[in-house]
């Protein structure tokens, strides 16, 4: 499978407009949360959503590896992020957060091999 530059733009408008409504809400919590530790990790989540867009963008370049291995690489550098950042890293978190992106990432660019089959059915007319 190779992947052309038009595969590569829709990803990243998928980026650009698929998880802002999870980043939308951890930064409306983190704005109105009395609590400061409530505040603090709703602030993280939304940076860490942020650079796993883009990891799983970068990821997506990596033609001759498996989706396992691309994720793997995606949850490093997440880890490496939040280590670098101060951060509390979850792997599983992380993990389903990934999940979530690839997942719309396959919805909204619709590949074929991504379609359930459409079961044909006989149609008699009256």
């Amino acid at each position: 499978m190779t992947i052309n530059l038009q595969t590569i733009t829709d990803i990243l408008k998928l980026i650009a407009t698929s998880l802002p409504f999870i980043i939308a809400a951890a930064t409306y919590i983190a704005a109105n949360a009395k609590n400061k530790k409530l505040k603090r990790k709703a602030e993280n989540w939304a940076k860490i959503a942020k650079a796993a867009q883009v990891y799983v963008a970068d990821a997506e370049q990596f033609v001759n590896f498996a989706g396992t291995e691309k994720k793997e690489w995606v949850i490093t550098k997440i880890n490496q992020y939040a280590i670098d950042k101060g951060i509390e890293f979850d792997a599983r978190q992380a993990s389903a957060l990934i999940e979530d992106i690839v997942q719309l990432s396959k919805k909204v660019n619709g590949r074929d091999k991504d379609l359930k089959p459409i079961e044909k059915k006989e149609v008699t007319l009256p």
